[in-house]
C-alpha cells in the first residue's frame, strides 16, 4: 500500500520533525500516525539535505540562562537553541499530569499563571496522548479535557484555583452552562485540598448540579459550597444530602435562590440532622411551604450546630411559621437567624409575635435577628418589645418595614403610624455583614452595601462603644442627679452611674457625629421645684446648638453643646461594657480590653501580630540579622562563634534599642534614612567611652576601619539590596558591637577575656548598658495601653484618620504600603504649631523611632516599611509628642492623659475651632446682608404710592390749557 498522497508534493511536509539517523523510531510512526497515513505504509527516508528548520535560526544574546518559564523565548535549554512558538508536532518532555507514574498531585500546581500555562500546553498535547493507548493516571486537568472532547466543547481554563488563605475555586457569575459544570464537577473533585466552590449564577439545572455534587462527594477538604441563583430542586438535594451525611468538613452551604420544594428541604433537613460540622445555610429565596417549615423546624429541635439560618423571601407563614420561631427558644447554637421579607403576621391573634415572644425571652444565644419586612402591625410589635426588655443577648436587631422601629438603646418602640412608604425599601442583607465578618478575604469590605445598610442595627450600622466621663469640679450631693443629654435620643436624659468622685455611663454611638450635654438635677426642698444645671465640658470639642421657639425647658439657655465623632467599628461584636436594653439593674462592667479598643489594628499592623515586640519576633530578628551578617569572617571557629551567637541573643533587644536611639544622631545625609551615620557612631562611641588612644586596637583610627569593613558587601545578593554605604543598618551595627569587643578584650595585650562571647558580656555590662533609652514596650505597657489614653484617642479617631490619610503615602511607590514618613509628620507637627523652642524637629527623630515596631529584617522589601508609621504607630507617636511637648506633673496615667487632651485641644482642634469661627461669621455676615437688602427693598404698597404720587405731579402739567 502506498501513502494517499504523495510526501514530495504533500504540503504538510515542511511540519514533519527531523528523522534521526537509523530509520524512524516511535516518534516518527507517532508523526506519521498524526498525518493521516495509511498504516501499512512506510515513508521514504528523508535525506539529510532537507532536514532544514522551517525558521531561521536566530542565536539570542549571551545571557545568564533564566530559570523562570515566563514566555516560549525564554524557556530555553541552550543558547543556541531555535527560537520558535511552539508546535504541536514537537516532541517535548512528558508533562507530569502525563508520566507513567503516578506522581501525588500538589495544590500549588493548580494555582496562578503557572497553572493556566501549563493548562494550555497540556491542551496542546492532548490530541496525540489521546490517541496513545498507553495507560495515564488520571488527574484534574485530563479529566476535564477529556470530558470536553466528549462533548466538542471548546476549553476553558476554569478550574484554576485563587491564591488566597485557603485555596478556592470561584466561578460565580461565569454563565457556564451544564455541560461545562458537570466537566468542572469532575475534575474539580480531583484537585486536592480545595476549600470552596463557588459556582453562583451559573445557570446549572437540576440534574446538572446533581451531578456535580455527586463528583464533589469523593473531596476530602471541601467546607464551602455555593450553588446560589441557579436551578436546583429534588435531584441535587438528594446528592447534597448523601454528601452532607459522609462529609467531615463541610461547613457553609448556599442555595439562594434556587426552586427546592417541600422534598428537597425535607431531605436536607434529615440529612442535617445527622450532621456535625455543617454551621451556616442558606435557604433563602426558595419554593417550600408549610411541609418544609415543619422540617425546619424539626431539624433545629435536633441539630446543635447550625449557627447561622438564612430563610428570608420564602413565604413563611401560618403553622409553619409558628413552629420555626417555636423551636428558637431553647437552640443552643443558632447565632443569626434571617426571616426578612416573609408572613410572620398572616395568622389571627397574633400567634406568631407571640411564639416568636416567649422564644426570644428564653433564648440566650441569639445575637443577630432580622424580622424586617413581615407586616407586623402595632400589636404585634407591642408584644416582640415587651419580651425584648429581658434580652440582653440580640446586638444587631432589624425591624424596618414593620409598625415599629428599634431606638438608639436596643428598644423596640410601637408607632401608631402606618408604616411609610419609604421605610419599606429592601436594606442591605445580614448575610453581607456576616460573610464579611469571616475574613475570608481581608481586601474585601462593605463599602459598596454602605449607602443600604440599617443604621439602627448595631452590628451592621457599625455601632461603637464610647465612655462618658464627667467629675465635676465640686462635691455634689448624694441624691443629685446627673444625666446625659444624647442628640441620638432626642436630647432625652440617661442616668450616669456615680463612681467615686467622677460619674460614668457606657453608651452605643453611630458613625458620624453625636452632640451631647450633661444636667444636674438637685432637689431643693420637700414640694419645692427641682434645680437643673446644665454643663458643657470645656475641654471637649463644642458645636453651635441651632435652637427653636419654646424649648427653653430642654436648653435652658444653652448655645453650645459638646460633640463627638465616631467611626465605624470593625470588630464582630461592639459590645463590652454595654448592654442592649439596658434597665435599672443590668450594669456590666469589664476590665478594659486592648482588642476592643482604638489600639486592635496593631494586631494586624505588627510584624509580631501583638501589641508589643514579643521576645519571639527578636529572636528571629537576631537570626535574620546573623545571616546578613559576616560574623562567620569575624570569629572563624565555630564553637567559638556558637558562644558568641548564644551572647549576642541575650543582649540583642539592647542593642536594637542603641541602634534606635543612634539612627537619630549626627549628621544626616536625608531626614528619612534609617541607619547610623558616621557621626551618629562616633557620638555612639563617645557616649560610651568605647575609645582608648592608650590601647592598641581601639583608637579613633582602629573605629574608622570597624565602621568601614561593617560597611564592606561581599556577596552579590548583599550588593543588590538598600543597604547605604557610608551608614550603618542594623545588622551592621550588630557586627561592629561583635568586632569592637574582640579588638577591646581579646585581640589586645594582655588578653582580658579568652573568648568573643565573654568580651561581649564585658562590654555590654561596663560601656553599652548605661546607655540603653527606655525599652519602647515599657512605654505601651504603662502608658499608652490604658483605657483613659484609649478613650481620649477614640474622642478624636475620625480626626486623626482624617489627618493620617492626609499626611501619608506622599514617599510611597505605587503598590507598595501607605504610611506616615517622618517628613510629613513633621510637616503635620509644624502646621499645628507643635514644635517651639523645647521640642525641636530633631527631637522629632527620636521619638519616631521610639514608636516604631521591631522589624524582622530591614533589608527585605519593599524597603520603604521601615521608613514608614502605620496608623497605631501614629497613635503612639502623638502620646511621646504630647508627653514631650507638656510634661505631667506626676508619671501617672491621668495626667498622661491630660497631657494628650491638652495637645489635641491646643494645637489639633484649635485649627478646627478657627475654621468653625470664621464660617460662623462668614454666615452672619450674609445673613445680615441679606436683611439689609430686604430693608432697602420697597414695599409693594410703598411702590403703588410712589406711583399715584407721581402721576399726581405729572398730571397738572398735562392738562391743556383753557
Amino acid at each position: 500500500m502506498v501513502p494517499t498522497r504523495p510526501v514530495a508534493a504533500s504540503p504538510m511536509k515542511s511540519l514533519l520533525p527531523a528523522t534521526p539517523e537509523g530509520g524512524g523510531g516511535r516518534s516518527n510512526r507517532g508523526a506519521m500516525k498524526s498525518l493521516s497515513v495509511i498504516p501499512s505504509a512506510t515513508a521514504p527516508r528523508v535525506s539529510t539535505a532537507l532536514r532544514e528548520p522551517r525558521h531561521a535560526t536566530i542565536t539570542p544574546l549571551t545571557k545568564p540562562p533564566i530559570k523562570e518559564k515566563l514566555t516560549f523565548l525564554t524557556n530555553l535549554k541552550d543558547v543556541g537553541v531555535e527560537l520558535r512558538p511552539p508546535s504541536p508536532f514537537d516532541e517535548r518532555a512528558v508533562e507530569a499530569d502525563y508520566g507513567p507514574q503516578l506522581r501525588p498531585l500538589m495544590p500549588e500546581n493548580y494555582h496562578g499563571t503557572d497553572a493556566l500555562s501549563r493548562f494550555w500546553t497540556m491542551f496542546q498535547h492532548h490530541d496525540t496522548s489521546f490517541r496513545s493507548k498507553r495507560p495515564r493516571p488520571g488527574s484534574p486537568r485530563t479529566t476535564y479535557l477529556s470530558r470536553l472532547r466528549q462533548l466538542a466543547r471548546c476549553p476553558e481554563p476554569l478550574g484554576v484555583i485563587r491564591k488566597c488563605n485557603s485555596p478556592r475555586v470561584d466561578l460565580h457569575h461565569y454563565e457556564i452552562g451544564n455541560e461545562l459544570a458537570a466537566a468542572m464537577g469532575e475534575s474539580i473533585a480531583l484537585i486536592p485540598g480545595i476549600d470552596s466552590l463557588n459556582l453562583a449564577s451559573n445557570r446549572i439545572s437540576d440534574q446538572a448540579a446533581s451531578d456535580v455534587i455527586a463528583n464533589l462527594g469523593a473531596s476530602p477538604t471541601l467546607g464551602c459550597l455555593d450553588m446560589s441563583n441557579n436551578l436546583l430542586n429534588l435531584h441535587a438535594a438528594t446528592s447534597l444530602s448523601a454528601m452532607i451525611t459522609g462529609s467531615k468538613t463541610l461547613v457553609h452551604i448556599n442555595l439562594e435562590h434556587n426552586q427546592l420544594n417541600n422534598r428537597a428541604v425535607t431531605l436536607l433537613c434529615d440529612a442535617l440532622k445527622k450532621n456535625q460540622t455543617v454551621t451556616r445555610l442558606n435557604l433563602s429565596e426558595n419554593q417550600f411551604s408549610t411541609p418544609g417549615m415543619l422540617a425546619l423546624a424539626s431539624m433545629l429541635a435536633e441539630n446543635a450546630k447550625v449557627e447561622e439560618l438564612y430563610l428570608s423571601w420564602n413565604k413563611i407563614r401560618g403553622v409553619g411559621a409558628q413552629r420555626l420561631v417555636e423551636a428558637l427558644g431553647y437552640h443552643t447554637s443558632l447565632r443569626v437567624l434571617d426571616l426578612s421579607w416573609n408572613s410572620l403576621n398572616s395568622c389571627p391573634n397574633n400567634s406568631v409575635a407571640a411564639a416568636l415572644a416567649t422564644s426570644l425571652t428564653n433564648n440566650k444565644v441569639l445575637v443577630h435577628l432580622d424580622i424586617s419586612n413581615n407586616a407586623l402591625d402595632a400589636i404585634a410589635c407591642g408584644i416582640l418589645a415587651a419580651a425584648l426588655v429581658a434580652n440582653h443577648t440580640i446586638v444587631g436587631l432589624h425591624m424596618v418595614g414593620n409598625q415599629g422601629v428599634v431606638d438608639s438603646r436596643g428598644f423596640v418602640r410601637p408607632q401608631s403610624t402606618p408604616i411609610a412608604l419609604q421605610a419599606q425599601h429592601k436594606h442591605c442583607a445580614i448575610k453581607h455583614f456576616e460573610l464579611h465578618q469571616d475574613n475570608q478575604d481581608p481586601n474585601t469590605s462593605l463599602d459598596a452595601w454602605w449607602p443600604y445598610v440599617d443604621r439602627a442595627c448595631w452590628l451592621c450600622g457599625r455601632w461603637s462603644e464610647h465612655r462618658f466621663v464627667w467629675t465635676p469640679s465640686h462635691k455634689l450631693d448624694a441624691k443629685a442627679k446627673v444625666k446625659l443629654h444624647l442628640s441620638i435620643d432626642d436630647w432625652t436624659g440617661d442616668e450616669m452611674n456615680r463612681s467615686n468622685d467622677m460619674f460614668v455611663l457606657y453608651r452605643m454611638l453611630p458613625p458620624g457625629k453625636t452632640k451631647y450635654f450633661i444636667t444636674v438635677e438637685t432637689e431643693m426642698g420637700p414640694g419645692a421645684d427641682k434645680k437643673r444645671q446644665y454643663v458643657v465640658l470645656k475641654d471637649k470639642r463644642t458645636a453651635r446648638l441651632l435652637r427653636a421657639h419654646g424649648d427653653e425647658p430642654l436648653f435652658g439657655t444653652l448655645q453650645h453643646v459638646n460633640y463627638i465623632a465616631m467611626t465605624r467599628y470593625e470588630g464582630a461584636n461592639p459590645c463590652h461594657a454595654t448592654l442592649p436594653r439596658p434597665g435599672a439593674n443590668t450594669i456590666k462592667v469589664l476590665k478594659w480590653d486592648i482588642k476592643k479598643s482604638v489600639f486592635v489594628s496593631r494586631y494586624k499592623e505588627s510584624p509580631s501580630k501583638a501589641p508589643v515586640d514579643t521576645d519571639a519576633l527578636v529572636a528571629k530578628a537576631y537570626a535574620v540579622d546573623l545571616k546578613h551578617s559576616k560574623v562567620d569572617r569575624i570569629v572563624r571557629d565555630v564553637d567559638r562563634r556558637r558562644e558568641l551567637e548564644a551572647a549576642g541573643a541575650i543582649h540583642y533587644r539592647a542593642i536594637t534599642h542603641l541602634y534606635r536611639k543612634y539612627c537619630a544622631r549626627g549628621v544626616r545625609v536625608a531626614v528619612d534614612q534609617v541607619s547610623v551615620s558616621l557621626s551618629g557612631f562616633n557620638d555612639f562611641l563617645s557616649d560610651c567611652r568605647l575609645i582608648d588612644e592608650s590601647s592598641e586596637r581601639c583608637k579613633a583610627s582602629d573605629m574608622d576601619n570597624v565602621f568601614v569593613a561593617a560597611n564592606l558587601e561581599v556577596t552579590e545578593e548583599a550588593k543588590q539590596q538598600d543597604n547605604p554605604d557610608r551608614s550603618l543598618t542594623r545588622f551592621e551595627f550588630l557586627e561592629c558591637v561583635f568586632r569592637i569587643a574582640i579588638n577591646k578584650y581579646c585581640n589586645c595585650k594582655p588578653v582580658e577575656c579568652e573568648s568573643p562571647a565573654l568580651a561581649l558580656h564585658r562590654i555590654m555590662d561596663e560601656h553599652l548598658m548605661p546607655m540603653v533609652p527606655p525599652d519602647p514596650n515599657d512605654f505601651r505597657t504603662r502608658y499608652l495601653y490604658k483605657e483613659e489614653i484609649s478613650d481620649c484617642f477614640l474622642e478624636y479617631v475620625v480626626l486623626l484618620k482624617e489627618l493620617y490619610a492626609a499626611h501619608s503615602g506622599h514617599y510611597c511607590r505605587v503598590g507598595e504600603p501607605r504610611g506616615m514618613a517622618i517628613q510629613e509628620f513633621i510637616e503635620l507637627m509644624e502646621t499645628f504649631h507643635v514644635l517651639d523652642d523645647k521640642l525641636k524637629q530633631r527631637d522629632m527623630r527620636d521619638l519616631f523611632f521610639a514608636s516604631k515596631m521591631l522589624l524582622l529584617d530591614e533589608m527585605a522589601p519593599p524597603e520603604v516599611q521601615k521608613k514608614l508609621l502605620y496608623f497605631t504607630d501614629f497613635l503612639e507617636l502623638l502620646l511621646r509628642v504630647a508627653l514631650a511637648r507638656y510634661p505631667p506633673s506626676s508619671p501617672t496615667v491621668a495626667d498622661a492623659a491630660i497631657a494628650l487632651q491638652t495637645l489635641f485641644v491646643r494645637h489639633i482642634c484649635a485649627k478646627e475651632k478657627l475654621v468653625e469661627t470664621f464660617q460662623h461669621s462668614a454666615d452672619k455676615v450674609r445673613v445680615l446682608g441679606a436683611i439689609s437688602r430686604l430693608e432697602r427693598r420697597p414695599s409693594k404698597k410703598g411702590m403703588l404710592q410712589s406711583k399715584a404720587s407721581a402721576k399726581a405731579l405729572q398730571s397738572p402739567s398735562d392738562t391743556p390749557p383753557a
